[in-house]
């Protein structure tokens, strides 16, 4: 009996342990609030990372398209050995009767081209919006994955702090198991209760030290679960703000706020507009290409004729297809089949945006009232332990009594630490299919989901001529950075990783749990 006692002693202690070093590890110092993890994962985590660039390369897709609009000038030059027969070789002066008309010399060509694009069955116009609402739609999607980032730190935040705090009642019900132990053994061996009693004492002591182990592994998996959603070790999380304030009066302005705000609805109507232009691109194949084309060409030793020659032309070009084997027919329908489809899409977020904004204020409006009853419920049944532990030792009440009660006490405690979590990540997820979250918290959303489209050719032609450090990455030499140009950053530490020692105590202080005694 003893030394199951000493063994419960010693498990309770290392789960205090464990809840102090694993509080403490990361290497950072300070508290963290939500709004610094959700803002951390924001800025930091590799799916935002995606969208972010896949912006920056639909942006460019759009800068390209709008260079339709602009002339087009080119430059050539050809050298090499020429061949002729023709008329004029056959004829020149100098030629002796029975000679052939073959004339060889080296030739070398030099040439200007400029084009410019006059009509085109307004494909380049069409193309162009296409593009435009790509970015539109990308940077929607960036926002919407920037909230989902937010939305799944803050719920791993919120789980550390609820399996902290389970952790924390499994112990302290460990040490209760211990108390109501020392008081069996003390009346078996006073004669007063019978050996049955120990036993079964000592059997709700193991349950109790089994739910620790159980609460450990799950704050182990809450602190890998928050290393995956912000970066880093959960460091002292403390913040128990809620903003309650934040959320509209009543589910249906919520759910007319998401579908008419949230960065997946909006995202979808962006697709919408993407697919009705796709069907001007289609529509263009119906007219035909005029150009007007300038060309300045400079000739030595060109077609048998020694000496330099030049030509310039100035000329308006024209191009109609009239039959492609009906691939045209089919691009056009194609669009139109695209363009239902986005439509059904844009349909179907719309009812998943709001079934997501129900179901999160039904979760909140549930767990609120589960919260309230298990905290009375707690009261009362407080009340009852006390009163069935002084019956106990007058010997009016069981040991499967007190054992009972004090199992309830334990399931109300970790039941409202859960609903507590509950009712808090319901209220942001509630933001979040609203599109608020961000903006709830006060973080600034990435700079790819806010700027909008560059908006005339001029500004892409700057852009164009502006160098940047990409323009000097090839394919030969793709260097080794991240993708925020530093040096890839290590991996974080597993949550399955021991702490870092703490550090020696101060002389004349009391060393603090986790750090070696002064020598």
């Amino acid at each position: 009996m003893k030394s199951l006692a000493t063994k419960s002693a010693r498990m309770a202690a290392a789960a205090a342990a464990a809840i102090g070093a694993l509080a403490l590890s990361s290497g950072g110092a300070g508290a963290k609030t939500l709004k610094e993890a959700a803002e951390a994962a924001v800025a930091t985590h590799p799916e935002v990372g995606q969208l972010r660039f896949s912006r920056r390369a639909i942006e460019q897709e759009l800068r390209a398209t709008r260079g339709g609009y602009l002339p087009q000038l080119d430059v050539r030059g050809a050298i090499g050995h020429e061949w002729t027969n023709n008329v004029a070789t056959r004829t020149r002066p100098g030629r002796i009767n029975g000679e052939g008309g073959w004339v060889d010399m080296n030739r070398y060509e030099a040439g200007v081209s400029l084009r410019q694009l006059l009509f085109d069955g307004f494909n380049t116009d069409s193309e162009v919006s296409r593009q435009f609402y790509r970015v539109e739609s990308s940077a929607h999607r960036t926002m919407d994955t920037a909230q989902v980032i937010a939305l799944r730190a803050i719920e791993a935040y919120l789980e550390v702090q609820r399996t902290q705090r389970i952790l924390e009642i499994a112990t302290q019900n460990v040490r209760v198991h211990e108390e109501i132990l020392r008081r069996v053994q003390a009346r078996a061996r006073g004669g007063r209760g019978p050996q049955s009693d120990v036993d079964q004492a000592q059997a709700r002591l193991s349950n109790a030290q089994a739910n620790v182990a159980t609460a450990r592994r799950q704050y182990g998996d809450a602190v890998a679960l928050y290393v995956q959603a912000v970066g880093e070790q959960p460091t002292a999380l403390t913040d128990t703000s809620s903003p309650d304030s934040a959320l509209p009066a009543s589910v249906d302005e919520a759910v007319t706020a998401a579908t008419e705000q949230a960065p997946a609805v909006r995202a979808a109507t962006a697709d919408v507009r993407v697919a009705h232009a796709a069907i001007g691109v289609a529509d263009s194949r119906w007219f035909p290409t005029i150009t007007a084309e300038a060309n300045y060409n400079f000739l030595y030793n060109a077609d048998g004729t020694r000496g330099q020659a030049e030509q310039f032309s100035l000329m308006l070009q024209g191009r109609w297809n009239l039959y492609r084997g009906g691939s045209d027919v089919a691009r056009k329908r194609e669009a139109v089949a695209r363009l239902y489809e986005s439509r059904e899409t844009l349909e179907r977020s719309r009812r998943e945006v709001a079934q997501q904004t129900r179901v999160s204020w039904n979760a909140v409006q549930s767990a609120r009232e589960r919260r309230v009853a298990l905290q009375q419920q707690l009261a009362a049944n407080e009340r009852v332990r006390v009163a069935y532990s002084q019956q106990f030792d007058r010997g009016r009440r069981t040991l499967l009594d007190l054992l009972d009660i004090q199992n309830e006490v334990f399931n109300n405690q970790t039941g409202i630490a859960t609903e507590e979590a509950t009712v808090r990540f319901g209220i942001f997820r509630t933001l979040a299919s609203m599109g608020r979250l961000l903006d709830t918290l006060g973080i600034a959303a990435p700079g790819e989901a806010t700027r909008p489209p560059p908006s005339s050719v001029f500004h892409s032609t700057v852009d164009d001529i502006t160098p940047r450090r990409d323009d000097f990455i090839h394919t030969w030499r793709t260097p080794a950075l991240g993708p925020r140009g530093g040096q890839p950053a290590p991996p974080p530490p597993a949550a399955t990783d021991p702490a870092p020692p703490a550090p020696p105590a101060q002389p004349g202080q009391p060393p603090q749990p986790g750090q070696p005694p002064q020598q």
